[in-house]
């Protein structure tokens, strides 16, 4: 284990544990493996004017006991040691007495006995780091350990590394509460040493350690307006279509800018309670004075509240920088949160040809191709940065190596298989992972499953904790166009694999697969509700927010021009007005009021016109109403969770003006039998919200019978002060009705 510069003059370390005695002869090299006298002349050469010392377990007895006491001997006793020495130094290849000499002058040998190193360890730990007692046994073993890994991998350890100990410590007890996020994985540092060379160059995922190996080619016009960005900002957001090379433009500039020792990744951020975590775990690293970097690669289904987890790192003052699909983009309430830049990378012909040059002076160029503008071309109109490079680096596309791939799998009877790859492919086009033991049953794969996902695992899926998904988006989309071009459908395929779609990416599911024009929307409709018509009332919420999301977009595709015609002839104004009318929920009139005031008649009749030439189509809440109608008005509330659904779920069957059937097991069996003082203040919140919107006789029924209990829950639950007021116009404000109480 070498230790370099602890201390402020150069001080060479070795340590070395031994339950036997060493004699000179084991400070020479052997096998493959340096001996110390070979690393300390190694580091001589470097710093001549280093001190070294070699650290001992054991007892210092004849020939390396005789070196420890150089100094101490007489003049001629030294010439005897110094021979000695310059003998064993002749072991290290092209070594010279002088070097000998030298090294045998600058050395000091310690032994060092292991009980008064633990006290010593206790004592340094517990002084220089403020830890309680009751606790340092826990931290002397961290040390150790740390130490014990550091010489397993000859790391040369800075000042940074000791520093950094106590803060990994805690990272390791997860248990604790500020460090759950770092032991649960939701956030981790960055490996920058896991790397496969091939993977760069077919297409696969980007991982940091391509970056750290030098693969990629920098792209220094969009890594500059990445440096740009943090003159200005905390935050820099990378966005793009899939393909364009977000992720290796972000782990890049990261690489080159960023100390990489104290690089994070976010990896899963879909609960209010891992955010919390997470935030928990920012705060602790900045009371702690260390710093953090926070990266979001391919900021989607798995991280959906990453704008949240940004705005404390901007409070906080540490950098982010987030890659994400433009798709994912617009799916994300952001406009409240920290300030930010977008960069927007394009992959064009002027830095196809620096790339082409790239690898042409690496020899990395298939034959077949002559030239970066016929590459470019070649690659069609999309214009994908994985395409063009996997294109000039293997003469083809990589349609056609996937083609080839699926044509051997075909030839040797490998057909579930290939099924396995068709709905793997699909979700990913979709943006969804798919869970593994529900595929497994639902294709009947009868062989081990080990064995049937390992030979497709790397080559065309990959595995995350329960769920199966595709290595990128722009493979899985080539093999979608070569796994769907005759038959069986897309529609068929995704409604065979609803039921492998974990609930948790079920509205994500629903919205991608109505958008998808291979998918007749009637139909999916129709197969939603015969296949989860008896599911948990939280699995029919996310299908109802999928279908809304999907009839919005399709409305306003349709209006696209209606609202950019507003836009330009008024502004935001315009699309404002435009939209008052036409909310989905309560519309508003904002236009009646404005009329009488002559600045705005003309702008008011212009919007009134436009509102006319409006499309009628499909909205989401007629959508939401169709799925509802067709589960028969009848709600399975056998099947609740979580009591927070009931009134979410109320909600929506309001929102679409339906009374179902048996709403009354609510009213007379679910209601009475809750205990309120057993609920959150959230699920109390969006039960009673729901069951007042839906009936609010009702519930004034069962607030009133309930009021004592009611009314002492949320003095006991709400962080508020008491105001007690005789007036009773004030009660209005407080209660949903001005009912007596």
């Amino acid at each position: 284990m070498e230790i370099k510069n602890i201390r402020t003059f150069k001080n060479f370390i070795q340590v070395k544990h031994s339950s036997k005695v060493w004699t000179a002869s084991n400070l020479k090299s052997y096998k493959k493996k340096k001996g110390v006298l070979e690393n300390f002349i190694e580091e001589y050469r470097v710093s001549p004017d280093s001190k070294f010392t070699l650290i001992l377990s054991c007892e210092l007895s004849d020939d390396i006991l005789e070196i420890s006491n150089y100094h101490r001997f007489d003049k001629k006793r030294k010439l005897t040691v110094r021979d000695k020495f310059r003998e064993l130094c002749q072991s290290v290849k092209d070594s010279t007495e002088f070097e000998a000499d030298s090294l045998l002058y600058n050395l000091e040998i310690i032994s060092v006995n292991e009980d008064k190193l633990f006290e010593q360890i206790s004592q340094l730990i517990s002084t220089n780091f403020d830890i309680n007692s009751d606790i340092l046994k826990i931290y002397q073993h961290f040390f150790i350990s740390s130490f014990f890994t550091w010489a397993q991998q000859r790391k040369i350890i800075t000042q940074s590394d000791i520093r950094d100990i106590p803060f990994s410590i805690k990272e390791s007890i997860s248990r604790e509460i500020d460090f759950e996020a770092f032991g649960k994985q939701y956030i981790e540092k960055v490996n920058w040493t896991e790397n496969n060379d091939e993977d760069f160059f077919l297409g696969k995922n980007v991982r940091p350690g391509m970056i750290a190996h030098g693969l990629p080619v920098k792209r220094f016009k969009w890594l500059n307006n990445v440096e740009k960005s943090f003159t200005t900002n905390n935050t820099c957001i990378i966005r793009a279509s899939s393909g364009q090379g977000k992720s290796t433009l972000l782990y890049q500039y990261v690489y080159d800018n960023w100390p990489n020792d104290c690089v994070y990744s976010l990896r899963l951020a879909e609960t209010g309670e891992q955010v919390s975590s997470i935030i928990s775990f920012l705060n602790a690293r900045k009371n702690s004075h260390l710093p953090l970097f926070l990266i979001i690669d391919n900021a989607g289904y798995r991280t959906k509240l990453w704008a949240e987890v940004t705005q404390e790192c901007s409070k906080l003052g540490f950098k982010v920088i987030i890659s994400i699909r433009n798709d994912a983009w617009y799916n994300t309430t952001y406009e409240s949160y920290s300030s930010f830049e977008i960069i927007e990378p394009k992959f064009a012909l002027d830095e196809a040809r620096l790339i082409f040059n790239f690898f042409q002076e690496k020899g990395q160029i298939h034959n077949l191709v002559g030239s970066p503008e016929y590459a470019y071309e070649k690659i069609g109109s999309d214009k994908f940065l994985i395409e063009y490079i996997y294109f000039i680096t293997h003469g083809s596309l990589l349609f056609d190596r996937l083609s080839e791939q699926i044509r051997a799998l075909s030839n040797n009877g490998d057909d579930k298989k290939i099924e396995f790859i068709r709905w793997v492919s699909l979700a990913e086009v979709f943006h969804v992972p798919l869970l593994i033991s529900p595929m497994i049953n639902a294709l009947a794969i009868d062989i081990d499953p080990n064995s049937f996902l390992s030979s497709l695992y790397d080559e065309f899926i990959t595995i995350q904790d329960d769920s199966v998904k595709g290595l990128h988006y722009i493979r899985s989309y080539n093999l979608c166009k070569i796994l769907f071009k005759h038959y069986p459908s897309v529609e068929t395929t995704a409604i065979n694999m609803m039921s492998s779609v974990s609930e948790v990416h079920l509205t994500t599911f629903v919205l991608n697969c109505n958008l998808c024009n291979k998918i007749n929307n009637e139909t999916f409709i129709e197969s939603l509700i015969y296949h989860f018509k008896s599911s948990e009332i939280s699995t029919q919420i996310r299908i109802l927010s999928g279908l809304f999301i999907f009839g919005e977009m399709l409305y306003f595709r349709a209006n696209h021009s209606s609202f950019q015609i507003a836009f330009n002839k008024q502004g935001y104004g315009g699309i404002y007005g435009l939209l008052s009318t036409l909310l989905p929920g309560h519309p508003v009139d904002i236009i009646t009021p404005y009329k009488k005031i002559h600045d705005f008649s003309e702008s008011i009749q212009f919007i009134e016109n436009l509102e006319k030439e409006l499309k009628i189509e499909k909205r989401g809440k007629d959508l939401c109403y169709q799925y509802l109608i067709g589960l028969g008005k009848i709600i399975n509330f056998s099947t609740i969770r979580k009591i927070q659904d009931i009134g979410l779920l109320l909600k929506w069957i309001n929102f679409c003006n339906i009374k179902f059937e048996n709403f009354e097991i609510i009213h007379k069996r679910i209601l009475g039998e809750i205990l309120i003082d057993d609920l959150s203040l959230y699920q109390f919140s969006m039960l009673s919200l729901g069951f007042y919107r839906y009936d609010i006789k009702k519930y004034e029924e069962w607030f009133l019978s309930n009021s004592p209990s009611i009314l002492s829950y949320l003095m006991f639950n709400i962080d508020c002060c008491q105001r007690r007021c005789k007036y009773p116009q004030l009660r209005r404000y407080l209660f949903p009705s001005p009912f007596k109480v």
